[in-house]
């Protein structure tokens, strides 16, 4: 539950960002999958997703 609010606490820090350079949707998700975007105010979960799956193992 930690890592969500804190997720959730980084959208709000990116969101100024997302509004000067006119950028539809920022997400950002930790190292579990655990996902927030600017689109919705819920945490999802994206591990099972193929790209994130990818993304994971091309940091290793």
């Amino acid at each position: 539950m930690k890592d969500m609010s804190l997720l959730s606490q980084k959208i709000e820090i990116i969101r100024p960002y997302q509004e000067a350079f006119n950028i539809e949707t920022l997400g950002i998700s930790d190292i579990k999958g655990n996902a927030a975007t600017t689109y919705r105010k819920n945490v999802e979960n994206i591990n099972y997703r193929h790209y994130f799956q990818q993304a994971i193992q091309q940091k290793n």
